[in-house]
């Protein structure tokens, strides 16, 4: 996984937050797990084709070539009906850190499901969006 220094810090952040308020959660144990073993770039430096907080992609599920979008958000800001998809869900830890063309597995309660990056359709720090 390679994460920008903004959405490092902000995320590390939000599992400290998120600890104090959900005991055992797995989610937020998974993704402090991955933080770990994450590259950490510069965020004036993140190239545009990675997958960082807030970005919108097209999936492509892999068993029935259907093309889903969503985006990866904070937890708080997450709205299925919206396609927003928190960061601590399965699906939001499968994307973040990714690039266009890359597989990704989603662990969900009824099963794996596997999907292609498609296209990153916007990403805040190409847009310029900085402090989203």
């Amino acid at each position: 996984m390679t994460l920008n220094e903004k959405d490092y810090n902000r995320l590390i952040a939000a599992i400290k937050q998120l600890r104090m308020s959900a005991v055992g959660n797995s989610n937020i144990k998974s993704l402090a797990e991955n933080l770990k073993d994450a590259q950490i770039i510069p965020s004036e430096k993140t190239p545009g084709d990675l997958i960082t907080m807030n970005s919108k992609v097209l999936l492509k599920r892999m068993d029935n070539n259907q093309d889903v979008e969503v985006s990866v958000v904070y937890h708080d800001d997450a709205d299925i009906k919206s396609k927003k998809v928190s960061v601590f869900a399965p699906m939001g830890m499968a994307i973040l850190g990714k690039r266009e063309q890359q597989v990704i597995n989603c662990h969900l309660p009824n099963g794996n499901i596997s999907y292609m990056v498609s296209k990153l359709l916007y990403q805040p720090e190409a847009a310029g969006d900085l402090n989203l």
